[in-house]
């Protein structure tokens, strides 16, 4: 089975109980199997898989895309033990669509005369080929299995059927840069991005995390603490935002920081979470080129949705001489969303952890903004 060619999504569900990677059977034990192999901490330990993983030289961007399925196969079949596989991959493809419910390119092409199972290969190769990072980057992998945390995370909540995924992927996104910023210091440009966590709505804080989401968020903040010159671990105080709301017990924490620790003894104590200082920059770094292309073949809708948005328009302009407030951040980050919503080739920032994205979107449109457009709005 080989995922960097077609036909490996059935191959694996053809020879299912050879490949299988996760044993567990409930979402506790799958969080402790997600940590044994390293998929939580940003590199997965091939020597930690079944055997059959040695009779091929998969490299970590495969064995992501083997991971990732069998995790969603997993949390699905949680909730519905007695569905079938073709069901299970019928709602995955489904769940796609969810946030991009326009027809457009993305999905038009996707959808013609394929079976299910190339239907969804397709879509997995978006997740890579089409991907925010650059494959020649060196921390891709790192950062890719972050966006796929994200993905599995909203896929277990959407199956829950207790709070929108459009809504929680944005939250939880949200959240993870909030932890980031918090653990790493960031300060990378990200001024039209406000702090704190505006998409954690009523409907979402009544909902308890799930015991995955949990593990996954104290995972990341491990990640994030791992001082690779002390070889030692700064944990944040867990009292302060955004931490206090997560209730982390102690016995989560102790779980989480010692399967690290044996993580990173595997590794020689020689662990670098993102080898930039700073997850934002390095972000930016592979990202920016990118994103500036997309925006840039985009400039004539993306100038034609903005005029129906004066307000947003005005925030903007205002942006490039002067610092906004806490509200005027949230609204741009809100209305932006919407108007990616309407660009076809934009769709892809609307899949779960495309918005973490946001602040590098958000840098280049006040460049293409004419200087006319600021004087017709003087005017009025």
């Amino acid at each position: 089975m080989n995922p960097s060619t077609s036909g490996w999504i059935k191959k694996y569900f053809a020879e299912q109980d050879k490949y299988a990677i996760f044993q567990a059977t409930t979402p506790t034990e799958l969080a402790h199997e997600i940590r044994a192999i390293g998929f939580s901490f940003g590199k997965i330990n091939s020597r930690a898989l079944p055997e059959i993983y040695t009779t091929f030289n998969y490299t970590q961007e495969e064995l992501a895309k083997i991971c990732f399925l069998q995790l969603l196969e997993k949390i699905y079949f949680f909730q519905y033990p007695t569905h079938t596989t073709d069901e299970f991959v019928g709602c995955l493809l489904d769940f796609y669509q969810l946030f991009v419910p326009h027809k457009t390119n993305f999905f038009t092409s996707l959808f013609e005369d394929k079976h299910t199972y190339a239907r969804l290969e397709h879509l997995f190769a978006i997740k890579w080929k089409e991907s925010f990072f650059s494959q020649s980057k060196s921390n891709n992998i790192v950062l890719n299995l972050l966006v796929l945390s994200i993905y599995f995370l909203t896929f277990e909540t959407h199956l829950a059927g207790k709070i929108h995924p459009n809504l929680y992927h944005v939250y939880i996104e949200d959240l993870i840069q909030e932890i980031l910023n918090h653990t790493q210091h960031q300060t990378a440009d990200l001024h039209l991005v406000d702090g704190s966590n505006d998409f954690a709505t009523e409907e979402i804080m009544e909902v308890q995390s799930s015991y995955l989401e949990s593990s996954l968020l104290l995972d990341i903040v491990m990640c994030s603490s791992w001082n690779n010159e002390t070889k030692s671990l700064h944990l944040p105080d867990f009292s302060v935002a955004p931490f206090e709301r997560l209730s982390f017990s102690p016995e989560q924490i102790e779980d989480s920081s010692s399967c690290f620790m044996l993580f990173v003894q595997q590794n020689d104590y020689n662990y670098h979470y993102l080898k930039s200082t700073n997850l934002f920059n390095n972000m930016i770094n592979n990202s920016t080129n990118y994103v500036e292309f997309l925006v840039g073949r985009n400039k004539g809708r993306i100038l034609k949705e903005l005029q129906k948005n004066k307000q947003l328009m005005q925030l903007l302009m205002d942006s490039t001489h002067r610092s906004l407030d806490s509200q005027e951040k949230k609204l741009i980050k809100k209305q932006t969303l919407e108007v990616i919503k309407t660009i076809p080739s934009l769709a892809i920032f609307m899949l779960p952890g495309g918005t973490i994205l946001l602040p590098i979107i958000l840098k280049f449109i006040p460049s293409l903004l004419p200087s006319s457009f600021n004087e017709n709005l003087d005017e009025d």
